[in-house]
């Protein structure tokens, strides 16, 4: 996504229409025209729900809603200012005006879902197919095998991608043809790579990192449970300790090589449960030896400008929460290092959870995508951490869901928003989330 206003402690962003040369996102991904709390049921479905159901559905928002009241209060407050405060910078007031005429953001159709291939579900197949049907427990060692893409349209055979480095080096995008049912089509970027697994052999990242000298940034979207996602069924989620089997300290590049550099980030994105923000920062923080340095929002709007969600919506939040955290090295001193912004590391964490106004505070605005996609954070991490780097910032996204140029993805459905299309006997069909301009 491209910064389209920065004012004070606010971005504001606008999504790429054309991600890559020669491809363009497909229109009605970016569709929120009208906020969520103003889309009414017909009358016959709101008939049909009982009112049983629609007051345990009311019981488990509100079990979700974590800040305590007065921290909220502080939070919604902070926000609106920030938020009113940008919409009426100039570019902003443009922004909007397009976003309300492009058809970018139209009601065009989405990608049909039984085309492209379901990962998940097909990992347990591709687990047996990557083993030769033999006892893998009995081999402890993780190494993901590496594959190189080396041309514009290349097809690859469903197995032979799972659990493998798969790298684009060029610096055009590469159409992959899997070789399965549907015969799905799906696009890599430019200078960019991904691996399918799951969680369990996620250590075979280490040997990848060590080769590119450590990753700089990690930006990681976990699949935390919450009662809607669990009752729509979406995804798959992890319970909270499953996390510490991720090895931080490994993938972040060593701070002892680091000389000029700046230490590296983890940027996580939260739910607003309070267990999850307290879990990740005095537990999962503390064990991935990083503390915390910043703590960002997303702010979701509607096409028109106003957020998706009444702020003071007390079962549904119109935000999320990004929480950041830092390893610094040894030889830089608090407060004085451009790329350590603030004298956040000096603050008791009682301080940094219970005073969000004395945090080193970010609000991101745009406009929500598909189902879980959050916008990109790469860009602002750079802007934010590693101002003047004058050296190559490596990146690593976790669960991650689609890809981006120059980055590193691993998950075990990278390639979801990558679909674009399909072979049929009639030609190639591009009825996915991207398609040639």
């Amino acid at each position: 996504m491209d910064i389209i206003v920065c004012h004070q402690q606010t971005y504001f962003l606008v999504p790429i229409q054309k991600p890559m040369l020669g491809w363009r996102v497909r229109s009605g991904t970016f569709r929120v025209s009208a906020p969520y709390d103003r889309r009414l049921l017909p009358p016959e479905a709101e008939q049909s729900a009982s009112h049983s159901r629609r007051k345990k559905i009311r019981k488990l928002m509100q079990e979700e809603n974590t800040l305590d009241s007065e921290n909220e209060r502080k939070l919604i407050q902070w926000i609106s200012l920030q938020f009113q405060a940008a919409l009426n910078q100039p570019g902003a007031v443009k922004l909007i005006h397009d976003m309300g005429t492009d058809m970018f953001y139209g009601a065009g159709s989405l990608e049909s879902e039984s085309s492209h291939l379901d990962f998940v579900l097909l990992q347990p197949t591709l687990q047996l197919l990557k083993s030769g049907f033999s006892d893998m427990s009995i081999n402890p060692v993780i190494d993901f095998d590496e594959l190189h893409l080396c041309q514009r349209s290349q097809s690859i055979d469903l197995g032979d991608i799972y659990e493998t480095l798969v790298v684009n080096t060029q610096p055009a995008a590469v159409v992959i043809n899997v070789i399965a049912e549907n015969k799905p089509k799906y696009l890599v970027p430019p200078r960019s790579a991904f691996i399918i697994s799951d969680l369990d052999k996620i250590h075979g990242l280490l040997s990848i990192a060590q080769k590119r000298g450590g990753f700089d940034m990690i930006i990681m979207d976990p699949p935390w449970q919450n009662a809607s996602v669990d009752r729509l069924s979406r995804y798959n989620t992890l319970d909270l300790y499953d996390l510490f089997k991720i090895p931080i300290s490994g993938l972040l590049r060593n701070d002892d090589l680091a000389g000029a550099r700046a230490s590296p980030v983890v940027a996580v994105w939260i739910t607003n449960r309070r267990k999850v923000r307290r879990f990740v920062v005095e537990k999962l923080f503390p064990a991935w030896g990083l503390k915390l340095v910043a703590r960002w929002y997303w702010l979701k709007i509607t096409t028109q400008g106003e957020p998706v969600l009444d702020l003071s919506n007390t079962h549904r939040k119109a935000y999320e929460g990004i929480l950041i955290g830092r390893r610094v090295c040894p030889q830089d001193s608090l407060g004085k290092n451009d790329a350590n912004p603030g004298n956040e590391l000096e603050l008791p964490l009682a301080f940094l959870e219970d005073n969000i106004s004395e945090m080193n505070k970010r609000l991101v605005v745009s406009v929500p995508g598909q189902h879980s996609r959050k916008p990109t954070l790469g860009t602002l991490l750079r802007k934010e951490f590693f101002k003047g780097a004058d050296y190559t910032i490596n990146q690593l996204e976790l669960f991650a869901r689609n890809l981006e140029e120059g980055v590193v993805s691993w998950g075990n459905e990278p390639l979801r928003y990558q679909y674009c299309g399909r072979d049929t006997t009639s030609g190639p069909k591009y009825d996915g989330y991207l398609h040639p301009c």
